[in-house]
Order: structure tokens, then sequence, then C-alpha cells
């Protein structure tokens, strides 16, 4: 309860004194990773972690990750271990467009105050990634530090540490790294291919074709 109303309190501070970041991103699309990342480089700042983008975010610095949507929704599909039945895949389209898809897609965003990270580019490249966050906050990230980073994770070191967790209901109340959240596929671009029957992706096609062929995925 204590810990609670501190938490309160604290993410009060930080907000009327501009120190806090929001990591807005559509579900399953590498924004766990990039949250714990924010939390070490800037640890007097409060991360607000998000799957929704509010008028009142737009004040702060918002990093933003997104993914081929296919593999979003397998990836909820393998989170989860459902089999992707016809009203699964509908039922599952609905939550994920409804969990940050639309506010990613159809928001009007202000340019200038966020930073879009493209799941696909840092994707086992965190000089990418570390890069990027150096340019959009105007900070210097050592080589020390992004070993450090590095190390802690990378994706085989993540699966050990989340081991413990029985399933995607458990989890890490300060990473969110939560049990099964690693996929046997380890994350990799294009699992959908692995996962979906044609008939399958013809369904995701018609809810999606017209916007990943906007973000340039095939």
């Amino acid at each position: 309860m204590f810990k609670k109303i501190l938490r309160k309190i604290l993410s009060k501070i930080f907000t009327l004194t501009g120190r806090k970041i929001i990591q807005f991103s559509p579900e399953r699309s590498g924004s766990t990773i990039v949250f714990n990342i924010l939390k070490d480089l800037f640890p007097t700042h409060r991360i607000r972690k998000k799957h929704d983008y509010s008028l009142d975010d737009k004040n702060f610095p918002t990093v933003t990750t997104y993914r081929h949507p296919y593999d979003c929704i397998a990836s909820l599909f393998l989170k989860d271990n459902i089999i992707p039945t016809k009203k699964n895949m509908e039922d599952t389209i609905i939550r994920f467009r409804e969990n940050g898809w639309n506010d990613f897609f159809f928001n009007k965003f202000n340019s200038q105050n966020i930073l879009f990270l493209r799941y696909e580019d840092f994707y086992n490249n965190f000089d990418y990634m570390l890069d990027s966050l150096e340019d959009y906050f105007y900070v210097k990230i050592s080589k020390k530090q992004r070993f450090k980073l590095k190390a802690k994770y990378e994706i085989s070191n993540v699966k050990k540490k989340i081991e413990k967790f029985k399933d995607f209901s458990e989890y890490d109340d300060i990473s969110h790294f939560h049990g099964n959240h690693i996929s046997k596929f380890s994350g990799s671009p294009n699992t959908y291919k692995k996962i979906f029957t044609s008939n399958q992706i013809e369904i995701l096609d018609k809810y999606f074709g017209d916007e990943k062929k906007y973000l340039n995925y095939d």
C-alpha cells in the first residue's frame, strides 16, 4: 500500500517538473525492451509505458515502437498459446486495434516531440536503438553503458529472467517482463509466416492491407 502511494506521489512530482517520458506503442512491438532501456538511461524521470496515446501525452517526449502488424498479432497468439481459428483471429485483431494500433496509425502526432523506432530496425541491433535515443534526447551513451545495456537485455538473458514465470499472467512488476514474453521464435521478423495459413493471412490483409503498405511492409 505504501509503495503504491509513493509511486503516485512521485508520478505527480515528475509530471509537474517535466521529468516524464512517454513510452507509447501498439502491443507486442518491442515496447518492453525500450521501456527498460529508457528507465536505465533516465533514472530521475518517470517512464510511462502505455498502449494508448492521449492529448496530455503530447506535452512530453515520446518514444514509440512499431512493428509489422501481422507479427504483432502472431506474437499475441504465441504469448497466450491460442490456436488461430477464424473467430480468434477476428477477436485478436479487434483487441490489437484497440490496444495501441489505432492510436498509433491514426493519431496526429507532434513530430517534434516523438521518436519512432521501427522494430525491424532495432531487433538484435542495440546500437541502432541507442544511437536513435542519443540523437533524440541529446545525450551521450558511453561505450561502457552500451555494453552493460546490451548484456542486460539481450534475448538470451531476458529469457533466463522470465523462466520462473509459468505463463504470461505472471510478470516482474518493475521490468514488466512476463512469463512467455519471448516466443520460441525469439521475436524474429516475419514470424507470422510460420504460424498463419494463407487463408489466415488473407484475413489480416482485409484489415491491414493498406496500412502495412503505407508503413512499407510486405
